[in-house]
Order: C-alpha cells, then structure tokens, then sequence
C-alpha cells in the first residue's frame, strides 16, 4: 500500500500540465462555455442592482414626487433581464459539462480497449470504475460549474465591495472587517478537505473492488463458509468510511458556523452604526437597507471564492487521476487483431454457429 502511495506520488502530475490538457479536451465546447459566461456576465450585473432596488422601494416609503412608472418598468426590466440570463447560463454550461464528461469517458475508455492484454486484479477494476463514474463528473466542472461559481462570487465579493465604499465608506470598514478571518479559515479547511477527499476516494474505491470481488467469487464464498467472515469485514469497511465522513462533515460544519456568526455580528454591527447615522442624518434608510444587502452578498461572494478554490482543487486532482491512467494504458499499448500479420499461416479455421456476449 505504501509502495502504491509511492508510485503515485511519482506519476503525479503538475496542476499546470493537468489544466492545459483539460482546456485542450474541452476546447469543442468553447462556444457553450462562452454563452454561458456571457450570461453569467449579465446575470452579476442584475444581481448587483438588486440591493439598489430594496433600498429605492424602501425610500419610496418616505420619500414623495418621483416617477413611479419608471421605476416599476426598470425594476421588472432588470428582473427579466436577470432570469433570462441565469436560464441561459444553467442550459449552456450545463450542455458543455455534459459534453466534456463524455469525451473523458470515451477517452478513458478507449484507452482500456487498446492496453496491453493482461490479467486486470480487481483493486484495478474499483479504481478504474470510480475513474469512469467520479473523477469525470468531477473534472468535468473546472471550466463549467467551478469557473461560472468562482467568477459569480469574484463579482458579488469585489464589485460589491465597491458598491460598500460608495454608499459609506464607514460602515463598509466594519463590514468588511471579517474578510481577512474568513479568508483564513477558508485556507486551512481547504487544506483539510483535501487530506479528507484523498482517504475517502482510497477508502471508496477500496470498498467498491472487495464488493467486486466477493460478489463474482459468490461462489468460493459459500463453498468455504464464509459469509460471516465476508459480511464482518464489509461492515468494518463501511465503517471505517462512516468514520472519515464524519470528521470530514465536522470541519465543514465548524465552517459554516464560523461564517454564520461572523457574518451575524458584521450584520449587526452594520445595523446598529447604520442606524445612528440615519439619526444624524448622514445615511436615508434605504441607503441602510442596500448596504445591509450588499453586505450579505459580498459575505457570500468571499465565502463562494474559498469554496471554489476547493472545487478547482479537486476538479484537477481528479483530472491528474483520470490522465495518470490514461498515459499508463497507452504506454502498453497492444496490437489490434487486423495487424496481425497472416502471411505464414497455412490452414484455415472456420467458425460455425458461434456469438459472443457479456453477462450484463
């Protein structure tokens, strides 16, 4: 297991070379992803305006004279215009993530069929079906899901932070305050989630090459009697995953209440300067309003990029696995049956009456 380890450390590649290679696969699929983006773009912006239009409404409240009409018909036009482009962003990554997941597996694949003819053990089997079913769908959303996330949370956190200074340069500093503790927080569960997605993946595959194994072996198992054994070492298997999800789930559950209370106590604070600035005048209520909202959305955007950094890191991790395998079985390449040479054989063979079929 060590030497497994090892090897795999070894063969591992840069994040760099992996990323190269994915956007070369994904390149069939630029035009999807550039709709997509195009519409996220447009979708940021409306998102942006939204805390602009509460604290309009608010103001209208308390302030009289002003072209309703117009406001009303920006409002719904920003509204539409903003439901239109998410629709069009979640059909366009969605057809180009779909997409790139096939050109894996088919890759993947082929390079099965074309390896060197040998006997496959049954660990090779798990990790090669969790390559197929997993690390493709996971590689997969680098330039779709992961890319659309990031770049959402890029806009919600910097412009918005933007939007903050310009409302009232006070209160943003209070606001903004918390983002250096969660910047922090978010490096070191990073750090943790990947200790904790290596095990399980181990762990996973592991699980799904013993269920292989014994179910093929039925069999074997019960002319030696044992079915006690086999089910006692299944459970111990399962669980050991119970145990690691359960850390795994504790240090994203320690995150997230991190973040709720900070973002909590930002929020309040923000209230309470807020409010006595509206007493002296220096702030109107909906400017209080749209700076509580933009707050919470520029909370969200930086707690969105610590979240997409973690995706982007297991997308390409799980891309390196799908490469690694893809290069080993092409570097033993066999021979295909019409290369064969047929010119030094004497005889013939004839086959009557034969199929040939898999058991699935």
């Amino acid at each position: 297991m060590k030497n497994d380890n090892k090897i795999n450390k070894e063969n591992e590649y840069s994040s760099y070379k992996v990323f190269k290679r994915l956007l070369a696969l994904s390149k069939n699929e630029l035009r999807n992803i550039s709709f997509g983006l195009v519409a996220l773009v447009v979708n940021s912006i409306t998102n942006l305006s939204f805390p602009w239009i509460m604290g309009k409404t608010v103001d209208r409240l308390f302030i009289d004279g002003e072209n309703e009409n117009k406001f009303y018909f920006t409002t719904a036009a920003l509204l539409f215009t903003g439901s239109l482009a998410s629709w069009i962003r979640v059909y366009y990554l969605g057809l180009a993530n779909e997409n790139i997941v096939n050109n894996l597996r088919i890759e993947l694949f082929e390079s099965f069929m074309d390896k060197k003819l040998q006997l496959e053990t049954n660990s090779n089997i798990g990790e090669n079906l969790y390559a197929l079913e997993k690390d493709t769908i996971e590689a997969s959303k680098v330039f779709t899901e992961t890319l659309a996330s990031g770049l959402r949370s890029l806009n919600s956190s910097m412009n918005g932070s933007v939007l903050l200074y310009l409302t009232s340069p006070q209160l943003s500093l209070v606001s903004l305050s918390i983002v250096p503790l969660v910047g922090f927080s978010a490096m070191g569960m990073s750090k943790r989630a990947k200790k904790y997605i290596e095990k399980s993946k181990s762990l996973e595959s592991n699980i799904t090459s013993y269920t292989i194994e014994r179910l093929s072996k039925l069999t074997t198992v019960k002319f030696n009697g044992k079915e006690d054994y086999e089910k006692k070492t299944y459970r111990k298997l399962v669980s050991d995953s119970s145990v690691l999800s359960a850390s795994k789930f504790s240090s994203q559950s320690s995150f997230m209440a991190f973040i709720n209370l900070s973002s909590n106590v930002s929020l309040f604070a923000v209230l309470y300067i807020g409010g006595g600035m509206i007493k002296q005048g220096l702030l109107s209520t909906g400017d209080l309003t749209r700076f509580a909202i933009q707050s919470a959305f520029v909370g969200l955007g930086f707690s969105g990029l610590s979240s997409s950094f973690s995706d982007l890191r297991k997308g390409l991790d799980a891309a390196s696995r799908i490469f690694i395998i893809i290069d080993k079985n092409l570097s033993s390449k066999d021979f295909k049956s019409k290369d064969i040479i047929h010119s030094n054989l004497i005889g013939e063979v004839v086959l009557r009456n034969v199929s040939f079929y898999y058991s699935s």
